[in-house]
């Protein structure tokens, strides 16, 4: 396959018979699963990833329980908040929220202790996982 490279490194067409093209404009080697979405860095073909979805900034109280259960995570919180140093306000935070923030403090506090500790990606792909639960 051939594919038609703008100065950018952009892939304006994929083909498999080159046309007579000006400069800048050239025509490449490239692999048969080449698609426009994907670019040309001077040497190979990048492909194209789609950014993740966003990160829903709250999830119901139902969808983050579930989504912690289904990351095996969900025991390892109610331990934590009922060992008698925690905070008693964490703990009552725990059992009467409606909704989960992402931007919350009590998140903030609550991933470090996990066992692995949460990294701001984990929780932003705990809450991806959330919003898809129905």
């Amino acid at each position: 396959m051939k594919a038609l490279i703008e100065p950018s490194g952009r892939i304006a067409e994929v083909t498999e018979t080159a046309f007579p093209v000006a400069p800048p404009l050239a025509w490449v080697e490239v692999p048969p699963d080449t698609t426009t979405a994907d670019t040309w860095d001077g040497t190979q073909v990048v492909n194209y990833v789609p950014p993740p979805p966003p990160v829903p900034a709250t999830v119901t109280r139902f969808q983050g329980r579930q989504a912690l259960r289904d990351a095996g995570l969900f025991d390892q919180v109610v331990a934590l908040l009922d060992k008698p140093e925690t905070d008693p306000k964490a703990k009552l935070r725990w059992d009467e929220l409606s909704f989960f923030e992402r931007d919350s403090q009590f998140i903030a506090d609550l991933a470090p202790q996990l066992d692995p500790p949460q990294s701001e990606a984990d929780i932003d792909a705990l809450f991806r996982a959330a919003d898809q639960i129905d």
